[in-house]
């Protein structure tokens, strides 16, 4: 009984874990782009959409094009990932 709960918590904080290097590998990606800003620090030429698809585009690449675990690492659903994904190559 005991061990089920430790692996249980053991699976648990590695999923964490996962998820915490996904966005310190977004966030990194975001700090190295450099983009021009506005005076309020906005972009100018890139919208929300395009960052977020090349937060995607990076994780679905890491993961070889597996959906299923880019989308559990994102922490969205499979039909979103998939709908960011077709909404991406308009």
């Amino acid at each position: 009984m005991e061990i089920e709960k430790y692996q249980l918590e053991i699976a648990q904080l590695r999923d964490k874990v996962a998820k915490t290097n996904i966005v310190e590998t977004a966030v990194r990606s975001i700090d190295n782009y450099s983009v021009q800003t506005d005076n309020y620090g906005v972009a100018v030429d890139e919208t929300l959409e395009a960052i977020e698809q090349r937060i995607i585009n990076s994780v679905m690449a890491r993961n070889r094009g597996n959906i299923s675990l880019t989308a559990q690492q994102l922490g969205i659903t499979r039909q979103t990932l998939y709908n960011k994904l077709k909404k991406g190559n308009k």
